[in-house]
């Protein structure tokens, strides 16, 4: 790409201001994004993903549902009634249903919120687990949410690589996980992003490859630097769909990798009504240079 060192330059100049003792890494922070613009893909799959949550039906004080009456049909942790009652995220047959009705509505994959490998995240970790076996049965794709990153400082950039090497090794192998090149796909949550320092990345991304080999990592949001840092982006929420992430990769300002995924249908949160929803209408079509 001609004048990409100046583009490379500009970006590093443009992020220096908010990288905490920058004058010390520039060199490996240059470098890793040089890195970064080299990657290429070759075998990229076009999906439509919605994200899942996989917390519902855990003991009494945990339990997002917070009580309900099956005979009046009645949940006070939820806007709605679900269709299947107040289900456990550990039942197959509800996950089996889940991934049918998924898969009618043009659905090809969930993105499955996750926090870390902790004996106080079991349940969720066997509901990814659970997913993920159905999903493989059903020719399905499943990625994770990366929903935490809790710390600062090294002790945080220590603790992300270790997080996230766990989920390369025990879900990113499997056969139904989400896969660009043969390289499983990692969202972190917008959360992450926000309390994450810029100049660590470089640091947790290395370390996850050296520990437990490659793996694609989408940014949520679109700043203009996610595009040099990570393998390419995401948006969490849709509510006033981001056109600005269109435009930039429509306009082929950079090689990244672009995933439009489907407001989520979350059952403890607000929710606009059934007819609102754009993934209540069959095969939501969407601009193919936004599609992974």
């Amino acid at each position: 790409m001609p004048g990409f060192p100046l583009v490379l330059q500009l970006i590093i100049a443009f992020l220096c201001p908010c990288l905490t003792g920058f004058s010390q890494t520039t060199n490996s922070f240059y470098q890793f994004v040089q890195d970064q613009s080299r990657r290429q893909y070759s075998r990229v799959p076009h999906e439509v993903l919605a994200f899942y949550y996989p917390w519902y039906g855990q003991p009494p004080g945990r339990d997002p549902w917070h009580g309900y009456d099956t005979n009046q049909h009645e949940i006070f942790g939820t806007q709605r009634y679900p269709v299947k009652g107040p289900y456990s995220s550990h039942d197959v047959a509800v996950i089996d249903w889940q991934i049918d009705q998924a898969k009618a509505h043009g659905i090809t994959g969930f993105v499955v919120c996750w926090w870390e490998a902790s004996a106080w995240e079991a349940w969720n970790n066997e509901s990814l687990s659970l997913v993920l076996a159905e999903a493989e049965k059903k020719d399905f794709k499943v990625a994770i949410e990366w929903a935490i990153a809790p710390g600062e400082g090294q002790g945080q950039i220590d603790r992300a690589v270790e997080t996230l090497s766990y989920a390369v090794q025990h879900f990113g192998r499997h056969k139904a996980y989400l896969k660009v090149d043969g390289k499983p796909v990692i969202f972190p949550y917008n959360d992450v992003m926000l309390h994450v320092p810029v100049a660590a990345w470089p640091k947790i991304i290395e370390g996850v490859r050296a520990r437990a080999g490659d793996f694609i990592v989408m940014a949520d949001g679109h700043q203009d630097h996610y595009a040099y840092l990570f393998d390419g982006i995401h948006s969490y929420s849709l509510d006033g769909w981001p056109w600005e992430l269109q435009i930039h990769l429509q306009t082929g300002r950079t090689s990244r990798l672009g995933v439009p995924v489907l407001p989520e249908r979350r059952e403890d949160c607000p929710t606009l009504e059934p007819d609102q929803l754009p993934h209540r209408q069959p095969r939501l079509r969407l601009p193919q240079s936004l599609q992974i």
